[in-house]
């Protein structure tokens, strides 16, 4: 892997296991019956079962509107471990799931009575500043990471989300506010280590596994095995301006029409995200981050302001991570840095903990009839906390061609529709699901048939060309080739279909 030549391997407390570049074609097999045992006694770290005390929550999932109970949670403390993990639940024929950051939002990170390979604790990060690359064991979560990178004034292009985990956010594409400047955080992926299906560590990047290397790069989590380790291209940050922009909630049409003319095509050094929620919330509102200072971001986003007329506008030139902690919803300033006059905003965050989220993909600007369907459902939302958002693409993001990773929503997409509602009351749960699979339902003649595989939606129809389009086929031939017995599964996990 790339990062090999900077980075002592031990420097993580591991030794790696038996690296190849050719896989082997030998079929896996499982051991005999007699030789099972109940648990894997060679993984150093915990393993919890329903017989303790702390299993229910350490099963519990981001989205409590799932109940999903495992017979096994492995937390692997190193890469040994991982190896370890697999090879106990193949030869015990054990279904596994692979959980980092567990922020899957149908969880797809946890498994009905089979057993979750926990990387969570894996969360060692190795900078070389010089050489701008990270090494970033699987486990580690944004905020962590943005901490360590700033003190270095360097940055990977991640999400909004604090708790989010790298290697999901990775593997599913990964947009956030520094996209359209930098591209996705899996365009900024260098390298990795992983776990395939016999227990054994492969390395792939541009030289070695280049297949392997390319589906890693937008074609999901929880496919070809568990990742360790990734290397991660990095980039200068200093400071950054913040911006906020409310409306009133009656000049939705006017916003969505202006809006979506400015962001895509906007100076790369924007990357906003405009929210439109519920009319009893009388919200409408754009967040977003450019990589300068405001006089530049004030000209630039001058456009948007005279085809609408906010009804407030906020700009604020700051460090980077006072920016990254506003939006990931945290309340408190580095010592370092000055008080927060203004109050943190999440900008990819449930409100509360049952939640559904779906999406869409455009590449074509909303005509008047998507923009009536999108206000007449927010109009009668059945509560205060359903939301869509548009994420803006373009930039960076579409310069990559659509085959040079298995990402695909490039080339003339615009932006991502995200569609969200949350609740806390499980009675609640029909009536929720029913409004948001409506709205997404409504929305599909005005969309691009795509949808982003992090924002996962089991009730997606024809999900996996949703989610990888026309990369799908070779897709479907790389996991033929690493996983050739579909070991590593999950409910829109990619599978070979010969």
């Amino acid at each position: 892997m790339i990062a090999s030549s900077h980075f002592d391997r031990k420097a993580f407390g591991s030794e790696p296991g038996v690296e190849q570049n050719e896989v082997e074609k030998a079929p896996l097999t499982a051991a005999p019956q007699a030789h099972r045992h109940a648990n894997p006694s060679t993984i150093r770290g915990q393993i919890v079962t329903p017989a303790d005390i702390n299993y229910d929550e350490a099963r519990k999932d981001y989205n409590e509107r799932l109940a999903i109970r495992p017979s096994y949670i492995l937390y692997c403390e190193d890469e040994n471990d991982v190896c370890q993990a697999v090879k106990w639940a193949r030869d015990n024929q054990n279904p596994v799931s692979i959980r980092s950051g567990g922020h899957s939002y149908e969880g797809f990170s946890l498994i009905d009575g089979g057993a979750v390979i926990d990387v969570s604790k894996m969360t060692r990060i190795s900078v070389d500043a010089a050489g701008k690359i990270a090494v970033v064991e699987s486990g580690v979560k944004l905020m962590p990471l943005y901490e360590a990178l700033w003190d270095k004034r360097l940055v990977i292009p991640g999400g909004s989300c604090a708790t989010v985990g790298i290697a999901g956010l990775t593997l599913g594409g990964g947009f956030g506010l520094l996209a359209r400047h930098m591209g996705l955080t899996c365009d900024n992926l260098l390298g990795l280590r992983i776990v395939d299906a016999r227990g054994t560590v492969l390395e792939a990047d541009k030289d070695s596994n280049p297949d392997l290397f390319w589906a890693c790069r937008g074609g999901g989590g929880g496919n070809f095995g568990v990742i360790t380790e990734f290397a991660f291209q990095l980039h200068p940050i200093g400071e950054v301006t913040m911006l906020r922009v409310r409306w009133n909630w009656h000049d939705m049409p006017a916003v969505i029409r202006a809006w979506q003319v400015w962001a895509p095509d906007a100076d790369d050094r924007f990357t906003t995200v405009l929210t439109l929620t519920s009319a009893a919330a009388n919200g409408l509102s754009c967040v977003g981050v450019f990589v300068g200072g405001q006089d530049q971001a004030e000209a630039l986003i001058k456009p948007l302001f005279d085809a609408t007329m906010p009804a407030k506008v906020s700009m604020s030139t700051v460090p980077f991570i006072e920016a990254a902690r506003r939006f990931s919803g945290f309340r408190k300033a580095a010592p370092s840095t000055r008080d927060l006059r203004s109050p943190p905003e999440a900008v990819h965050l449930q409100a509360h903990p049952r939640f559904k989220n779906t999406s869409d993909f455009l590449s074509a600007e909303l005509n008047e009839s998507a923009i009536d369907t999108i206000v007449s459902f927010l109009a009668d939302s059945p509560r205060d906390s359903s939301c869509l958002q548009f994420d803006s693409y373009g930039g960076a993001v579409n310069r990559v061609p659509i085959k040079d990773s298995a990402f695909c929503h490039r080339g003339q997409t615009k932006f991502c529709l995200h569609y969200q509602i949350s609740w806390k009351d499980p009675a609640e749960d029909a009536r929720n699901l029913k409004w948001v699979n409506d709205f997404r339902r409504a929305m599909q003649p005005f969309v691009s048939g795509f949808a982003y595989i992090n924002y996962c939606d089991r009730e997606i129809d024809n999900w996996a060309h949703c989610y990888y389009g026309e990369n799908l086929e070779r897709l479907i031939a790389i996991k033929r080739k690493y996983d050739p017995e579909n070991f590593f599964r999950h409910g829109q996990s990619i599978v070979d279909q010969t």
